[in-house]
């Protein structure tokens, strides 16, 4: 859909809300304005170093749009009928073709590739084991009753897999009627990567964005203080420690305490293995660091599903090289390539085990 058109009225807003930050200008006379906004379903942040208020509230307001578009889109509950996902599902069910958008197309034909070498347990076929535990339209489940056990069993014994999905020529079908998709575990990813896309045609050379907690970014020059990222710990207030991101990094990081809550007494999240259909109970936290947004948010997914005996051989398969896993008991496994690279704190060194492992 086309973007759009930028009003007055708008233009000033962003004019107001970019204030540009004290950190002086560039050698190439940029300086680096800051704006947040809810986007797909999270806050996003957004910064960009621009020769004037005027091109980065532009620029910006664009990549607004962009993100809202595909939030509508690629989300498969949402309200508006015209939801491209929701049309796409709804044809699956009836087992009609469904000719999607280039965009789209090329984020199902990536998705098909990370699965195979997830092992499927990068599976946006899981969307029917979303809506069972209540993750499809809130931040915490929907339900007061856990999904009964004969359903979990009948999903385990003959669920779909992405690879039932056939794509042709951006025409998507299947010959199983109960595949339905949910593309969140790739999906800001994907939009992270078409955002700095836009950037760069817009002639930016310098920016970043952080989507729900995901981070991508752009620069071969960006200060220090502007590419620093604090990774947390998932059972304390104190972070684990902070790293420098490089020119075309993102950084993703999928945790049991990001989307929870105790139904029936258990403590459920929405992070689900596809082999089985329910919450994941052996790890707590995995991150990663990949070249693309897209990679980096499918492998976090997949390594947090995964396990301890897998998740080393998968990441290598994916072409991840920098991860940390925190297991259930609060052991840290990370690369020795991550390692190097984190500024470890004091709380984190006396707090866990830490094994460095080589991927």
């Amino acid at each position: 859909m086309p973007l759009r058109n930028i009003t007055l009225d708008q233009l000033a807003r962003w004019l107001v809300l970019l204030g540009c930050c004290l950190t002086g200008c560039t050698e190439h006379g940029l300086r680096r304005y800051d704006s947040e906004f809810l986007s797909m379903g999270t806050q996003a942040q957004l910064s960009v170093w621009a020769s004037s208020p005027a091109q980065a509230a532009l620029i910006s307001r664009q990549v607004e749009q962009q993100l809202n578009e595909q939030g509508i889109d690629w989300y498969p509950w949402t309200d508006n009928p015209e939801g491209e996902l929701r049309q796409l599902n709804q044809a699956l069910s009836a087992g009609e073709h469904f000719k999607v958008s280039a965009s789209l197309a090329a984020m199902l034909q990536k998705a098909m590739e990370l699965h195979v070498a997830s092992n499927g347990y990068f599976d946006p076929a899981i969307a029917p084991m979303t809506l069972a535990w209540g993750f499809a339209d809130s931040q915490k489940p929907a339900i007061t009753v856990l999904p009964a056990n004969e359903r979990l069993n009948d999903w385990k014994q003959s669920r779909p897999r992405l690879t039932d999905l056939q794509l042709h020529d951006g025409l998507v079908s299947s010959d199983r009627h109960d595949l339905q998709l949910d593309l969140g575990a790739i999906a800001k990813g994907y939009a992270l990567d078409l955002a700095m896309q836009r950037l760069r045609q817009s002639g930016m050379t310098q920016a970043s964005l952080n989507l729900g907690g995901q981070i991508l970014l752009m620069g071969k020059t960006l200060p220090e203080s502007s590419s620093v990222v604090t990774l947390s710990d998932p059972r304390a207030a104190q972070p684990l420690g902070k790293l420098v991101l490089q020119d075309g990094e993102s950084i993703s990081t999928s945790g049991d305490y990001q989307r929870s809550a105790i139904v029936a007494g258990q403590r459920i999240h929405h992070l689900l293995d596809p082999h089985t259909g329910t919450p994941v109970m052996h790890t707590q936290m995995v991150t990663v660091i990949a070249g693309s947004g897209v990679l980096a948010d499918a492998a976090s997914t997949a390594l947090m599903a995964a396990g301890p005996a897998q998740w080393q051989d998968i990441a290598r398969a994916m072409g991840i090289r920098e991860a940390l896993r925190i297991d259930a008991t609060g052991k840290i496994e990370v690369s020795t390539a991550l390692y190097a690279r984190l500024r470890w704190s004091t709380q984190a060194i006396a707090g866990h085990s830490i094994q460095q492992i080589t991927l």
